[in-house]
């Protein structure tokens, strides 16, 4: 399955001013965020199972797609099975782990940057999770989504891997609750160390979700 994703950007940063006075310590910058669109379709450049550069037409089930993030850190998407699983940061550290659920289920359209500075230090998608019905069939009513806060590959920090999971569906501030996940665990999470679990409410929608502590 190859989702063609597309959605307008959105940058948003909030700043921060210290009083003055000689003797005031510095007061400390919030985290801020900033957007990337994806569109798997245009401007991603597509490897197959074997990691050989191929056309996005060409992708029938199975590889994965590189994609523009932010800075130096780009988003990588790889299919495989109708499920799909996101890593961020350089390239070349972001590891080989695939980060997805046990149900068939795709990514949305906007990935959010956690930012210290300039620096990303977390990254927040929502991935779509395709719930069967009582005939066996996926559909929009048990249509489960999830915001999955992930680590941003960093040299000596190990590579990009999930650091916790909010139900959309539970949560009426599901976004605000994944930005305070982001900024409080991922700086020090250790990927293949820590586990990720739920935060917030969990409903009956949200899937499952691997690696996860329940």
């Amino acid at each position: 399955m190859s989702r063609r994703i597309g959605v307008a950007a959105l940058a948003a940063m909030i700043g921060g001013a210290g009083l003055p006075g000689a003797d005031m310590p510095a007061m400390a910058q919030p985290y801020t965020s900033s957007y990337s669109k994806l569109d798997l379709g245009q401007g991603c450049q597509w490897r197959d199972g074997e990691g050989n550069a191929v056309a996005a037409d060409d992708v029938a089930d199975g590889g994965c797609a590189i994609c523009p993030g932010t800075g130096a850190n780009v988003i990588r998407i790889c299919e495989g099975d109708l499920r799909q699983s996101a890593a961020y940061g350089p390239e070349g550290l972001l590891g080989d782990g695939w980060h997805s659920f046990a149900q068939f289920n795709w990514i949305g359209a906007t990935v959010e940057w956690r930012l210290d500075g300039s620096e990303p230090v977390a990254a927040i998608h929502r991935q779509f999770v395709e719930n069967l019905n009582d005939s066996g069939e996926p559909d929009a009513a048990n249509r489960g989504q999830v915001l999955v806060i992930s680590t941003v590959a960093r040299p000596g920090r190990g590579p990009s891997c999930p650091v916790g999971h909010v139900d959309a569906r539970a949560n009426a501030n599901a976004n605000e609750l994944a930005r305070q996940v982001a900024d409080s665990v991922a700086p020090a999470f250790v990927c293949g160390v820590d586990r990720p679990r739920f935060h917030g409410m969990r409903g009956p929608y949200s899937g499952t979700p691997g690696g996860v502590d329940e």
